[in-house]
């Protein structure tokens, strides 16, 4: 059995419902490049959670499921995962750099994490394509997926790039376009970028819409759920971002202490139709469908 195989295998023992291995070569167009992070990487490895789907359907109704089981428990049990992923490739004589996602940090100015963008390493990985609202898209779940990535300097098998049908129908939905309580998507202004040689496609998201974004996911306006009410600042700055934070409901800091990483608003994800109808089909489970089509760009 080639490592490869053992590192998917390990991992899918352990739950996962979506692995991947993208070569360093196809992240051309991420805001950071694996071996920035770690020299003389090779690989990356991409683990997927699935949120589940009732979770997000009763999110107004009932914020605690979404945000255990669309956030806190699944950023621990990815942890895990990984862990247990560096063990195996350590054993084999590899460097493993494991990126949690249990405590995400932004640099608020620039709006990049420490580690890689998942969502850039999943695409790069072949486990889906990009949406118009620039989350990533699984074939089976959409984007109700949790993911972390694990760089590491073995020489893994890459995953072919996904190659089925486009999954973002944006001339057909908007569903994420309407549903955004702060408005950040473009309707019609758009981006491109390159991953593993495929141009993509998505709705314009500029420091200032993601600085609104940031401010209701991280809980800071009830229109996005949280229990806070904090006016924006004149000055969208990093210290007026950090200054809201300290004044966030007293409650809600102990929810998102004791979580790490939960948000509160997820609109786009709860709105967005693909995958819905494949998430809880035995017919999708028995055929193994955990990894898209070896991809076309999506619109």
């Amino acid at each position: 059995m080639s490592l490869t195989e053992q590192v998917k295998g390990r991992l899918k023992a352990l739950g996962a419902d979506l692995v991947g291995v993208a070569p360093v070569a196809r992240f051309e167009g991420a805001p950071r490049r694996p071996e920035e992070i770690l020299p003389g990487a090779a690989s990356v490895v991409v683990i997927g959670l699935r949120i589940p789907l009732a979770s997000v359907d009763v999110w107004e109704r009932l914020m605690k499921s979404y945000q255990v089981y669309g956030h806190g428990w699944l950023n621990f049990h990815l942890s895990f995962m990984e862990y247990n992923l560096v063990q195996l490739l350590e054993d084999h004589g590899y460097k493993a750099l494991p990126l949690s996602s249990l405590d995400p940090y932004y640099d608020m100015e620039k709006f990049l994490t420490e580690g890689l963008s998942n969502r850039h390493a999943a695409v790069a990985a072949g486990l889906g394509t990009f949406g118009w609202n620039n989350l990533f898209l699984s074939p089976r779940f959409g984007p109700r997926v949790r993911l972390t990535t694990t760089i590491t300097t073995a020489p893994l098998d890459p995953d072919p790039m996904y190659s089925g049908p486009p999954l973002c129908t944006k001339e057909k939905c908007l569903k994420c376009v309407d549903a955004c309580p702060m408005q950040v998507f473009d309707r019609e202004r758009r981006i491109q970028l390159m991953i593993g040689g495929l141009t993509f496609e998505m709705g314009e998201f500029d420091p200032e819409r993601k600085y609104l974004c940031r401010w209701c996911e991280h809980g800071l306006t009830k229109r996005g759920g949280a229990l806070t009410e904090i006016p924006l600042p004149a000055e969208r700055t990093a210290d007026a971002y950090l200054d809201a934070w300290d004044r966030r409901d007293r409650y809600q800091k102990r929810r998102q202490g004791m979580f790490g990483g939960i948000y509160f608003c997820g609109r786009c994800v709860h709105v967005c139709p693909v995958g819905r109808g494949r998430q809880v089909s035995t017919r999708a489970r028995a055929a193994g469908t955990t990894q898209g089509k070896p991809a076309v760009a999506a619109p």
